[in-house]
């Protein structure tokens, strides 16, 4: 159903601002106080978006039946925070700000009014959606939140590498993760079990994926 795709990647969309602004905010405690001029202590999307980057591709990759992973970035002076444990801490805020609303959405999905209304496949469907980009950015794979959590105790030469080279290396995980394979297979496993876990009816995710691609 077409309504079922708005509210999704409508929910999507605002995940995106509280990923984001989660990044900044712990940044600027942390010391960059920059993230406050760059208007990135805000839920405005436009502060964090690139069209391609930010929309197009993480959108792509949700359509052709992937994972739900946060394109938008803000960009923080790392030198303006002088703790690692900081550092480490304000890249951890990403996804645990997808875990949260994971828990969150999952708890609205328990109301009556909620789990009987015509959103409630869209709103389980939101549901795996953050728990994927829980997991998959938590991996410690440079480019995702989870190398950037290791970063920091890291000696200066894995930091260049994966400076150098993280763009490249995250296209490859990504690649990796869309190819049917058993690593794929056990990862997405994960996802929905979790998942089916925290909305407590498997089917309902399976149906929320199958109204959100209304054009099949």
């Amino acid at each position: 159903m077409l309504v079922t795709f708005i509210f999704v990647v409508t929910l999507w969309l605002f995940s995106l601002c509280v990923h984001e602004w989660s990044h900044a905010y712990v940044a600027y405690v942390g010391g960059d106080k920059s993230v406050k001029a760059k208007g990135y202590l805000s839920f405005n999307l436009f502060r964090y978006l690139d069209p391609v980057t930010s929309f197009i591709i993480p959108l792509v990759i949700v359509l052709l039946g992937g994972i739900g992973l946060p394109g938008a970035a803000v960009y923080i002076n790392t030198s303006a925070i002088p703790k690692r444990i900081m550092r480490s801490a304000m890249s951890l805020a990403g996804p645990l700000s997808n875990a949260l609303l994971a828990v969150l959405f999952a708890l609205v999905l328990q109301l009556p009014s909620v789990s009987a209304s015509i959103l409630a496949p869209a709103l389980a469907l939101v549901v795996l959606l953050q728990v994927s980009a829980t997991i998959i950015n938590l991996l410690p794979v440079p480019g995702l939140d989870g190398f950037g959590v290791l970063e920091p105790y890291l000696p200066g030469a894995a930091q260049q590498f994966a400076r150098l080279h993280g763009n490249k290396i995250i296209l490859l995980v990504l690649f990796v993760l869309i190819v049917p394979s058993p690593l794929s297979r056990a990862l997405f496993g994960s996802i929905y079990l979790v998942s089916a876990q925290l909305v407590d009816n498997a089917n309902l995710i399976q149906q929320g994926w199958a109204e959100f691609r209304f054009w099949k």
